[in-house]
């Protein structure tokens, strides 16, 4: 399993929500090679969507390249992390 998350250093991750609910809403469950889901009985019933990986064009990030270089390489591509406005035609419909 991956989780990334990406912030402005200046802003930093806020996970109080998250350590108040002791962990995230599901848990992966990995037994002989296989992963299975337990929801957290800590947040209100929700519905798992598992989905492999994808490209994210609309964002304009790069699988061929670890983020950090790309950002090394063009900035600007990726100023949108503390500029969303930026990328906003791009969350109207957003999906993971």
């Amino acid at each position: 399993m991956v989780f990334g998350a990406l912030c402005d250093r200046q802003y930093g991750f806020v996970y109080e929500g998250v350590r108040a609910h002791r962990g995230l809403a599901w848990f992966p469950l990995v037994e002989a090679g296989r992963i299975d889901w337990q929801r957290n009985p800590s947040y209100m019933p929700s519905r798992l969507l598992v989905r492999g990986p994808r490209q994210y064009d609309e964002l304009k990030i790069r699988n061929d390249k670890p983020l950090y270089t790309q950002f090394v390489e063009n900035p600007d591509a990726l100023q949108w992390v503390s500029e969303p406005q930026r990328a906003a035609d791009a969350w109207k419909n957003f999906e993971l």
